[in-house]
């Protein structure tokens, strides 16, 4: 599965939406490869969530392969519904896909930041300390 640095120049060069910089987006046709449609938990009403618009469902998608030693894939949760597959209605962006951008806003504390979305002005507190 190892492709060689002009084999993926080419490929990104082909399909320019299949990559973020280095690694492969949600878009890319193997990114989900391995990864199964997560089942709604139970307390999620049908009226109440949807799949997730940037996994589709997955709660995350493949980086790169052989990250790790051949079939050992470097992997990424879905920072949109946190690994689970599914997004609270409640919690949409006004933008058409749903997904908020969001970006630094404001320091609150020692690693505790404030964060803003670009769209609809929704804001989340993270602090990021260990």
């Amino acid at each position: 599965m190892k492709k060689t640095p002009e084999e993926i120049q080419e490929e990104k060069e082909l399909h320019p939406n299949w990559y973020n910089g280095t690694y492969m987006s949600p878009e890319h046709p193997l990114a989900f490869m391995g990864y199964i449609i997560a089942e709604p938990q139970s307390y999620m009403k049908p009226d109440t969530y949807r799949l997730c618009p940037r996994c589709k469902g997955h709660g995350g998608w493949i980086l790169t392969y052989d990250a790790y030693g051949e079939g050992r894939p470097f992997r990424q949760l879905c920072s949109v519904c946190n690994g689970q597959g599914w997004q609270a209605l409640k919690y949409l962006c006004t933008s058409e896909d749903g997904i908020h951008n969001f970006v630094f806003d404001e320091k609150l504390g020692n690693c505790y930041n404030q964060y803003k979305c670009t769209i609809c002005d929704a804001t989340k507190k993270i602090d990021s300390s260990d």
